[in-house]
């Protein structure tokens, strides 16, 4: 059996056909064009990161963007580098994003042919007022229509919806879970409308011409999915996540387990051997940046604006941080073996205060969220992040 080290790779496609007035993820407009040089920088990174960490074997593989079905061809020679590059598990995941108007029978059938297992669907509603809201190109009939394609073709198949938009009642939101669950995906990912500051939403709320998100309605629609999908056969494994039974995204897992995990592309986020870098989220200084050939050693990536090491304690923070978002929570003494520093002494003071305001808790060793925990879970989360000492977020994934 190859004993090398698991891991798994993310691999990011900016390329969109517009920008939604809610995104503030690293996309690029009208550059598909650009996509062969960019999927030229991309294999050259991959095969980098390949050489430097030892070639290990990839346990999953995740396309995420922008909209990788708008350039399947990119999708396609990245993952060829992929497989010449890494040894890729055979029972590896490999996910792709996907949009509704981008994902074509004959795309589907070339990702499919490529050996891509698990299609993840950006539909965020089945509500035509709820896209338009958002700035969606797609309509709920093509919506629907994408995920019966995708569940004729992939093993796997996960759907995004988005709550906590305004302007759409409970009654509107119980009909996105009724008509995804009626299409029966294996995971169902619900994320809440998030106001980035520098968006073209929240300049609208600004101006006073849309309004603003209401934290009633957002915990209201996020315990009527909770309700809801358990009931229908899909298990809440993370806060913003539930799937049918053996079928949680493993490349999320890995995040969540605050697990090494590489990244390629605009704005990638890595972790490896303790140390975590980001690339540039300019697109143009990524292309400059990943074809040349890297002076520096291994890390940061050539292509990195941000680079760090993480010292036991952070690290151990950011462990417990991102491990609670799951709904088994942390097992602190695992941790404590894991980074050398005892969860006890460093946080011990932080749990019992979430504890007793009911938010956490205590199974023995292993700690997680409450019901009601899961309802303020960022304020409960950030009780582990140490000032100073370097903790961020995980990267993005669904």
């Amino acid at each position: 059996m190859d004993s090398r080290e698991m891991t798994g790779l993310y691999v990011h496609l900016p390329f969109c056909p517009r920008r939604c007035g809610y995104c503030d993820f690293a996309v690029v407009v009208g550059r598909e064009p650009e996509a062969e040089a960019y999927a030229e920088a991309l294999s050259a990174e991959v095969g980098w990161l390949a050489r430097t960490t030892g070639r290990p074997r990839l346990e999953s593989l995740y396309f995420g963007g922008g909209t990788p079905t708008r350039t399947p061809a990119a999708v396609l020679r990245v993952l060829a580098a992929v497989r010449a590059a890494f040894a890729v598990a055979d029972d590896a995941e490999v996910t792709v994003e996907a949009n509704p108007e981008s994902a074509t029978e004959e795309t589907l059938d070339r990702l499919r042919a490529a050996g891509v297992n698990r299609l993840s669907l950006g539909v965020q509603s089945f509500d035509d007022g709820c896209l338009r809201r958002l700035g969606r190109s797609h309509d709920a009939a093509a919506a629907g229509a994408a995920v019966q394609r995708a569940r004729e073709r992939f093993p796997e198949v996960s759907v995004d919806l988005m709550f906590g938009v305004p302007g759409t009642s409970a009654k509107s939101w119980r009909r996105d879970l009724e008509r995804a669950v009626a299409l029966g995906p294996d995971h169902v990912s619900t994320y809440c409308l998030t106001v980035e500051e520098h968006t073209p939403l929240a300049r609208a709320i600004r101006r006073g011409e849309a309004p603003p998100s209401e934290d009633a309605l957002e915990a209201a629609h996020m315990a009527l999915a909770a309700a809801f999908l358990p009931a229908c056969g899909y298990a809440r494994y993370e806060i913003s996540n539930y799937a049918r039974p053996g079928r949680a995204s493993r490349h999320n897992l890995r995040y969540w387990r605050n697990q090494s995990c590489l990244g390629a592309g605009v704005a990638a986020a890595a972790f490896w051997a303790g140390t975590r870098w980001t690339n540039t989220a300019d697109f143009d200084a990524y292309l400059a940046r990943a074809a040349g050939r890297p002076a520096a050693l291994f890390p940061p990536g050539p292509a990195a604006d941000f680079h760090e090491h993480l010292p036991p304690r952070a690290a151990l923070g950011e462990s417990i941080l991102v491990g609670l978002r799951l709904l088994e929570g942390v097992d602190l003494g695992a941790l404590s073996a894991r980074h050398g520093v005892s969860a006890e002494e460093t946080f011990g003071a932080a749990i019992r205060a979430e504890i007793e305001q009911g938010l956490l808790e205590r199974r023995g060793d292993r700690i997680a969220l409450t019901a009601r925990g899961l309802r303020f879970a960022n304020r409960v989360l950030m009780a582990f992040a140490l000032p100073g000492e370097g903790v961020r977020q995980s990267p993005r994934a669904s």
